[in-house]
């Protein structure tokens, strides 16, 4: 997983980790609870895969 930072109001910094695509390393998009979907190459990850990779 990759920790990316995003800035909010008044500087405050929140962490948050996005799995990244075992196919392209871009990071992925959520699409519900346990699917995820890489925006880049289109590989998905879903509910049968969670523990496993994310």
């Amino acid at each position: 997983m990759n920790d990316e930072i995003f800035g909010k109001k008044d500087g405050e910094k929140k962490q948050t980790k996005k799995p990244l695509c075992i196919r392209c390393g871009s990071p992925m998009g959520q699409l519900s609870a346990c699917h995820l979907k890489c925006l880049n190459c289109g590989a998905e990850l879903t509910c049968s895969d969670k523990g496993n990779f994310w």
